[in-house]
Formats: structure tokens, C-alpha cells, sequence
């Protein structure tokens, strides 16, 4: 799997509470081509106490994100997070993508103490993950 360093959106970041990660800016990155993948994984340390985690790809037009367009929400069980590197999501990036982007995730239940997420943008998901 191909990886850009200007398109990760979290790299083995915690994620605890309420969280939005780094927003990248897709023109100075060349921009995002059609065939485009949010892969995201559990990083170096496992989650804990929380319920589940709402993951959501956002976009704007501003680095601030003063106005969020949301594109996609995914809802994650925490059992599905349950390993380092367990992948927990793959899926296409959906239209209507703006200037920047980010990752904004919220833990339901318990807010966790312990928990990392490494995300990006990718061209291609290899299937060994």
C-alpha cells in the first residue's frame, strides 16, 4: 500500500474524549484522485473503557474548519478495536471533498484512557490488510 506522508490524517495519535486530527490540505498535497481510500487502524496501543467510537471524515474549506462538512460517519465497536494494527476501516472517500480535510472522532461511552489511531488517504488498499 502506497503511503503519502501530506496525506496521513493521524499518525499513531491518542484518542481519547472528543478528538479531530491533523487537517491536511489536499493542494499543497496534488490534490486527491478518484480512486481514494480512508484506511484506518488501530495504532501502538489498544483501546480501553469506552463503548464504541464515532469516526468521521470531515472536510472544509478553511485549515480552521470553521464551517465542517461531514462526508462520512462510521460508528466502531470497541471489540472491533480490540488489537495493535487491527484495521477498522477501509472505505472509499466519498465526493464533495473541499480543500482540507480531517479525521473528528468521539468515544461513546466512558471516555478511554488508553488508545491510538494511525489514519490516512490512500490511492490503494493492499489486501493483506
Amino acid at each position: 500500500m502506497k503511503i503519502d506522508n501530506e496525506l496521513i490524517l493521524a499518525k499513531d495519535v491518542a484518542h481519547y474524549g472528543d478528538t479531530s486530527g491533523t487537517a491536511i490540505d489536499l493542494v499543497k498535497a496534488g490534490g486527491i484522485h478518484d480512486n481514494a481510500w480512508l484506511f484506518v487502524k488501530v495504532g501502538s496501543e489498544v483501546f480501553n473503557t469506552m463503548t464504541s467510537m464515532d469516526i468521521r471524515l470531515q472536510t472544509s474549506d478553511t485549515a480552521v474548519f470553521t464551517v465542517a462538512t461531514e462526508l462520512l460517519s462510521v460508528n466502531v465497536p470497541l471489540a472491533d478495536m480490540d488489537a495493535v494494527n487491527t484495521v477498522i476501516l477501509k472505505v472509499r472517500v466519498p465526493f464533495g471533498v473541499k480543500q482540507y480535510l480531517r479525521l473528528d472522532t468521539t468515544a461513546v461511552g466512558t471516555d478511554n484512557t488508553t488508545g491510538k489511531l494511525w489514519a490516512a488517504i490512500v490511492p490503494e488498499v493492499d489486501e493483506s490488510f
